[in-house]
């Protein structure tokens, strides 16, 4: 009997991408809100404006995944 595990292989690597883009994601967002010479903290920055970016810059990320 031949199991195909072809989707189970996928899905595996699909949640790795996941995981690894989640990260990279989270580091960039860390790096943006420490750059004080970031072209996105020229001005006064509130968390709820940088907040509403990082979401801006997560779902950019995932439409293009």
């Amino acid at each position: 009997m031949f199991v195909d595990n072809s989707f189970a292989k996928n899905n595996v690597e699909r949640k790795e991408k996941i995981y690894i883009n989640s990260v990279a994601i989270v580091v960039g967002a860390v790096n943006m809100w420490n750059s004080p010479d970031s072209p996105e903290n020229t001005g006064v920055q509130t968390p709820f404006e940088w907040l509403k970016r990082l979401c801006k810059t997560v779902r950019n990320r995932l439409d293009n995944f």
